[in-house]
């Protein structure tokens, strides 16, 4: 029989590559949809793609990007499409699994724990922002994501610079104290 697309993404793309030294970067702004069999989701994302030289400049954009505008940090670890068609986009997400028995040093040990602390935080928004499934375990996924990333800073705190560590620990905490609404009754 004929092959048929699982999801469709329905996006527009604008292709840009900055100058004032990062010209080895392009960010890409994208804007529409993916449409799965019964369900739809909107998207809109900045892709931000470097030469391997580039890196530092790419993180550096990164953060004057977020703070021109505020966004949430994909890590590429999951596919929405895929999640729209299995149908556990609106489902809570657990951490998952690490492998750390390969790993060398503790920075790279740091590194994995909190990109999968934050993977649980990010992959849980969209529950929370748009209540479609188990918002109480989607919020309750989130803050387990937090408190993690919260613990991995105190216990690899030495390894960090003081003034970045200490603030991403206080922001942490401040968004470990939210309340919400659905919670509060």
């Amino acid at each position: 029989g004929d092959v048929l697309p699982f999801a469709v993404e329905l996006l527009t793309r604008t292709t840009y590559r900055p100058t004032c030294g990062h010209a080895h970067c392009r960010i890409d702004l994208e804007a529409g949809c993916i449409e799965g069999q019964n369900d739809s989701l909107q998207v809109y994302r900045a892709v931000l793609s470097a030469s391997p030289t580039a890196w530092s400049r790419l993180v550096k954009l990164a953060r004057l990007l977020i703070d021109q505008a505020p966004c949430d940090l994909l890590l590429n670890e999951t596919d929405p499409s895929l999640d729209l068609v299995q149908g556990t986009l609106w489902q809570a997400k657990k951490s998952r699994r690490l492998g750390l028995r390969c790993i060398d040093t503790p920075e790279h040990a740091f590194r994995l724990i909190s990109r999968q602390c934050l993977w649980q935080i990010a992959a849980n928004r969209p529950i929370i922002v748009m209540p479609k499934g188990d918002t109480v375990e989607g919020v309750h996924q989130m803050r387990v994501g937090v408190r993690r990333l919260r613990s991995a800073i105190n216990l690899f705190r030495p390894l960090l610079k003081p003034v970045p560590a200490q603030r991403c620990a206080d922001r942490l905490k401040e968004l470990a104290g939210k309340r919400v609404g659905l919670l509060d009754n």
